[in-house]
């Protein structure tokens, strides 16, 4: 995992952390429909109490694709304007292993 950009080689993933803008129903759908508009794939979805305000919750987020990649990058800056909260934890890439 870096906080540098990275060329996109092989199969690349991303990690977010978010919190939604409001707390109520609907929020998490509507920054989870901007992945989907834009056909990128979520691997993993995690909640977790925000430990600062009760019922509020921050979001841990894996997708495949890196921010070079441009429908990539468009997406989290939509995901970003949305959020209360956002940071990028980084980009890396998964080697396969040969049998």
């Amino acid at each position: 995992i870096s906080s540098e950009e990275v060329e996109p080689i092989g199969c690349q993933k991303t990690s977010i952390l978010f919190a939604t803008e409001r707390n109520e129903p609907g929020s998490l759908n509507r920054i989870l429909s901007l992945f989907s508009h834009d056909n990128i794939n979520l691997t993993k979805i995690l909640s977790r109490p925000s430990k600062s305000t009760l019922g509020d919750y921050i979001f841990h987020i894996d997708l495949n694709g890196c921010p070079s990649q441009p429908k990539v990058k468009s997406c989290l800056e939509k995901v970003e304007r949305e959020c209360s909260y956002f940071k990028r934890l980084g980009s890396y890439i998964i080697m396969e292993l040969n049998s």
